[in-house]
């Protein structure tokens, strides 16, 4: 079953597509003939760097590619890649069982090192987090087993799991992006484990996101979006374009 992250960006993208003309039951029923597959938006901006420990980059376009261990919904913080967690009664030990058979986009296995490595991460630029509060809390990260991952903080932090649920920088991007085992200083590709990936920019021109068919919330029904960036001026537009 879809999960309920995919099932808001489907409805913002089908949004656009019924602003673009895509009207009545085709642009929305999966499987009907006239179903839109591909969307192409204008944006005002870039989405610049990627990077997900940075803040450079496009929030809404790294929510594309990108996931947290929980997702904060108004019905309050729900499961995303962590299917469930314990906290410890002293309020300082949150143990997050993750999601199994999830990859990132190339084919690299999201697990308890995979988080481990990127919370390590941002926890190795002290000075570009020092915002989030929970970043000045968390003593450690450690791998119980295979998808049991555990986080120790130094004193009990109410706001834990909400800071955890961010666009940015509790998110997870494929341990083979890091430089140097890091990413504070760059990275060398934009592999999440999100329902879209990124397959071509072209700064200040456009930017193309595929859709990730073995994303383990099911394949987004909208198999391509392009975000154009539109000169200073222009009009923006929605274009979509139906199966056959």
């Amino acid at each position: 079953m879809a999960r309920r992250r995919v099932m808001v960006l489907s409805v913002f993208i089908l949004s656009l597509a019924l602003l673009a003309g895509c009207t009545g039951d085709q642009a929305v029923n999966s499987g009907s003939p006239g179903q839109a597959e591909e969307l192409t938006f204008a944006v005002a901006k870039d989405i610049n760097d990627m990077n997900p420990h940075l803040y450079a980059g496009s929030m809404p376009a790294q929510g594309m590619v990108y996931e947290s261990l929980v997702e904060n919904t108004k019905d309050g913080i729900k499961p995303l890649l962590a299917e469930s967690w314990d906290i410890s009664a002293d309020g300082k030990v949150y143990t997050f069982h993750l999601r199994k058979n999830v990859t990132f986009h190339d084919g690299e296995p999201f697990n308890a090192e995979a988080v481990k490595k990127n919370i390590d991460a941002v926890q190795h630029n002290p000075n570009k987090h020092s915002w989030i509060k929970l970043s000045t809390k968390i003593v450690s990260v450690g791998v119980i087993d295979e998808y049991t991952v555990e986080l120790v903080l130094s004193e009990p932090y109410y706001p834990a799991l909400t800071e955890l649920s961010m666009t940015r920088p509790y998110v997870f991007i494929s341990p083979k992006n890091f430089i140097n085992g890091e990413t504070k200083d760059g990275v060398n590709g934009y592999n999440g484990t999100g329902p879209y990936k990124l397959i071509e920019h072209k700064t200040d021109q456009y930017a193309v996101f595929a859709a990730n068919e073995r994303y383990w919330g099911g394949a987004p029904k909208i198999k391509k979006i392009t975000a154009k960036v539109l000169p200073a001026g222009k009009r923006r537009f929605w274009r979509c374009k139906k199966a056959k």
